[in-house]
């Protein structure tokens, strides 16, 4: 870090500047007791100050907790020592705020001298106010005030932290009250600390830490979406102003648009939640603890426990889970009881449904009593909340969640041949194809007839999709053995490729008809479906690199598949559903470890989802990448509300969710009526009522963070399965309104188009959904310049282009900004497209900054 500083750069005013440029208002936080890397004496991380004065640690005779190695803030040195580094801090950074980090680490005093040291803290916090003061008179505006203290009024004061004194004296601004780190506490009482600073302007905030459990000698677990948003929604209805969060970097699957809603209650509420029970991990030092689990029950004892779990959706279903230290083995194990009425066990998961009508918003009391011979160890319990939304609710508010979870920001630097920015220079921004896969299977492709309408088909196709599903049944795939359709297969995929369109295989398993070549023998029978795994996916790596693996394994010894594939649905039961499942996947897995691994089936209830949550191989990892569904619904349109349970259901297993097989008919709903009634054409109504339907379905599964791909069936009603009217264009390839509807919301409401002029710092900001872009920087006088951008999630999305014959217009030099959009010394260039991060070896080399030395 001194290098860089001497190198010319302050990484903290580059971060001010660009957090001013952003409109962010910039803060800096001092840890004011941080002793990590506490048992190495001379850890880059340690000071010189902490390194060279062990008689200013709390125990500098003893090591049994990195706390011994705190600082104690009863000694005047330290007090001092620390002031300083306030007063280089404020006089250095023209900041709005200043955050006095108590909990990094939170004891600051030697055991039996907190009251003292409480006194002490307090006269010492009128001095950093006067300093703040000073510093404000000399800025010319305002800075916040903060301190980050223990969640519980009794902790932070018994610590040594009297924070209500500091907010009742307006020696502070802001109090963030939070854990330290071993778990999120989600049951901070902030309504008790706005009453003891009831008077005062002081606001507050509960801070929210990235891991959970249950008790302190239990596995951590990171926080979930789930989670999150129950900690949020806890500490908005207790009266926090907002959600502080900390240690999230260590989180990099947390997507922005989540941490972007955790003070929005409106969206909060519209999704689901999970309360754990928790507990506080700061003690006062010496005082011993007791924490709600784990907690043995005995045969036929009860015992109680409380859960706020704060505002409630009007329409909600509610489970209480339990999690026991053995599995349960029968459901009825436990009886639970929420204000004393009787939840419902589910399964022997410990899932207990809890009537609605039941929940409180304030605390809730859990009662569970041990209906076995034997103890039971339960080591915690999560209350989770899935809010039942109206079909109005849903599609009211799809437009927001759209602009939250599909769009992004992206930059665009145009500098001249010096690297100097250009201002006033426009720029064209198009999309060229999106990130989401808007998709249809591709089997009509060589089977419509004429080249006229194959050459209209593929135009169609083209037009409207950028993911192509191609067939591999190997009843189809493999007539004779030895004789595949690979050549023909691999032309379209090729075709596919060179016009931007994804490609995915489909299936290379499924038992739904035998090969009529198919031997007798189950082994030989296993043999051959491994080797067809196998030679597959290894074939057409790099063409093909996403698979549908299984499909449909969650009935797979239906009628129909001991009918129509005795032979393959016998292998499949004498090897087991889950271990064929397994080997499968494996298979391919070994094939192409790149490949993209989908589990597939019209299963979309509780049946499929257990037999995804048993698909992880002997280390507890999942075998699968994405979780495919599918939505054929030709006997009856789903509606926006089953939509959603169905994305709510699968969406926890934490992986992408692609819609696998939609049909939306244009006629009469039924199944196979073509065979029954000899025809099943499209009519007027029903083409308006697909349109609307498709319109409908495909906002919803858009809206839905989970969702990655939603693939139509058939594109055409020729040839389509059970020759119902399912496609988007009409037996003679002719659109239908659905398909025009859709195209329109692919290709221009989900579309980015923009025409921008780059500010005077040479840049232009646009959001855009993800995708790929063709960037034209078009200056006033000079040769045009193209750039492509790629704007994808948790990416920087940051290009710069270079003009490298710029000729200014007369006088527009004069008028040319001296910021540099990248002001990191070239040695240290953060621009991930250019360069590198300096280690952490660079960061340590050179001199001692201006504290140190004067602490020296």
């Amino acid at each position: 870090m001194l290098a860089i500083f001497q190198a010319g750069a302050d990484p903290n005013q580059c971060m001010i500047d660009r957090c001013r440029l952003q409109d962010i208002s910039p803060w800096i936080s001092i840890r004011m007791n941080d002793v990590h890397d506490a048992p190495l004496a001379r850890s880059p991380l340690h000071s010189r100050f902490w390194m060279e004065n062990h008689d200013l640690w709390r125990y500098p005779d003893r090591f049994t907790a990195w706390n011994d190695r705190c600082f104690d803030y009863g000694q005047e040195r330290v007090r001092d020592n620390m002031m300083k580094l306030i007063r280089e801090v404020l006089e250095r950074y023209d900041m709005d705020g200043l955050e006095l980090d108590w909990n990094r680490f939170p004891l600051h005093f030697r055991e039996g001298e907190e009251q003292k040291g409480a006194a002490l803290l307090t006269e010492w916090m009128k001095q950093v106010r006067a300093v703040v003061r000073e510093t404000e008179a000399r800025r010319g505006h305002r800075i916040t005030l903060a301190v980050r203290v223990p969640a519980r009024p009794d902790t932070a004061l018994g610590t040594g932290l009297d924070a209500i004194t500091w907010a009742r004296l307006g020696l502070i601004d802001h109090l963030i009250v939070a854990p330290f780190w071993a778990t999120t506490d989600f049951d901070i009482p902030v309504e008790k600390w706005k009453a003891e600073l009831k008077g005062t302007p002081v606001r507050i905030t509960a801070g929210l830490e990235a891991l959970v459990r249950c008790h302190p000698s239990m596995q951590a677990s990171t926080n979930s979406p789930a989670s999150l948003r129950a900690g949020a929604i806890a500490a908005l209805s207790r009266g926090s102003q907002g959600i502080y969060l900390f240690n999230y970097f260590t989180l990099p699957n947390m997507t922005e648009d989540l941490l972007q809603e955790l003070d929005d209650m409106p969206a909060l509420l519209k999704q689901k939640r999970v309360h754990p029970i928790t507990y506080p991990d700061i003690s006062i030092s010496g005082k011993t603890e007791t924490y709600p689990f784990p907690a043995t029950l005995e045969p036929g004892q009860d015992k109680t426990f409380s859960l706020f779990p704060g505002k409630l959706p009007s329409q909600k279903k509610a489970l209480v889970r339990v999690i026991p230290k053995e599995p349960f083995k029968k459901k009825e194990a436990l009886a639970v009881f929420i204000q004393e009425t009787a939840a419902t066990p589910l399964d022997i998961t410990g899932e207990f449904l809890a009537k609605p009508e039941s929940l409180s918003e304030q605390y809730n009391t859990i009662r569970i009593r041990n209906n076995l011979d034997s103890p039971f160890t339960i080591e915690g319990i999560e209350l989770e909340i899935h809010p039942q939304l109206s079909e109005k609710e849903i599609l009211d508010d799809a437009g927001r969640r759209i602009a939250l979870y599909r769009q992004g920001e992206g930059r665009i630097v145009v500098v001249d041949a010096e690297g100097r920015p250009i201002p006033g220079v426009r720029v064209r921004i198009e999309q060229q194809r999106h990130a989401f896969l808007f998709g249809c299977n591709f089997y009509l492709s060589g089977q419509v007839g004429s080249p006229t309408e194959e050459m209209s088909l593929r135009d169609r196709y083209s037009d409207l999709f950028n993911y192509a599903t191609l067939p591999f049944y190997w009843p189809s795939y493999e007539r004779e053995k030895g004789h595949t359709e690979e050549a023909k297969i691999r032309k379209t995929a090729q075709w596919c490729r060179e016009r931007g369109i994804t490609v995915k295989g489909h299936p290379l398993a499924w038992n739904y008809a035998d090969p009529t070549w198919l031997p007798d023998s189950t082994q030989e029978v296993y043999n051959l479906q491994m080797q067809r795994i196998t030679d597959i996916v290894t074939s057409f790596k790099g063409l093909i690199d996403i698979w549908d693996v299984v499909n449909e394994p969650t009935e797979f010894q239906r009628e129909g598949c001991m009918k129509d594939a005795p032979k393959m649905t016998a292998m499949w039961k004498s090897i087991g559903q889950i271990e064929f499942i397994r080997e499968a996947f494996a298979r391919a897995r070994a094939a192409n470890p790149d490949a993209t691994l989908l589990i597939n089936d019209y299963r979309v209830g509780a049946n499929y989802k257990r037999v995804i949550e048993k698909l992880n191989d002997a280390s507890g990892k999942r075998i699968y990448d994405t979780i495919g569904l599918q939505s054929h619904m030709h006997q009856k349109v789903w509606p926006a509300t089953g939509t959603w349970e169905v994305l709510e259901r699968f969406a926890p297993f934490g992986v992408p969710l692609h819609f696998t097989e939609t049909t939306i008919l244009s006629g009469k709903n039924g199944f196979e009526l073509a065979r029954k009634e000899g025809s099943w054409p499209s009519t007027p109504e029903g083409e308006q009522a697909q349109e609307k339907d498709v319109v409908r379905f495909y906002t919803t599964l858009f809206s839905h963070p989970s969702v990655e791909a939603i693939t139509w069936w058939d594109i055409a009603d020729c040839k389509s399965w059970m020759n119902a009217p399912a496609g988007l264009l009409d037996a003679h390839l002719n659109p239908k309104p659905a398909y025009n509807s859709l195209k329109k919301l692919i290709r221009e409401t989900w579309w980015t188009r923009r025409n921008l002029t780059t500010d005077r710092y040479g840049e232009v900001r646009f959001q855009g959904f993800y995708g790929d872009y063709a960037v034209q920087v078009l200056p006033a006088m000079g040769k045009p310049a193209s750039a492509e951008l790629v704007l994808r999630k948790k990416h920087l999305n940051q290009i710069t282009v270079k003009l490298d014959q710029y000729r200014p217009e007369s006088g527009s030099r004069k008028t040319r900004a001296s910021f540099n959009p990248n002001p990191w010394p070239k040695r240290w260039n953060f621009d991930t497209a250019h360069g590198r991060s300096p280690s952490w070896g660079e960061y340590r080399a050179g001199g001692r900054s201006r504290y140190e030395r004067d602490m020296k």
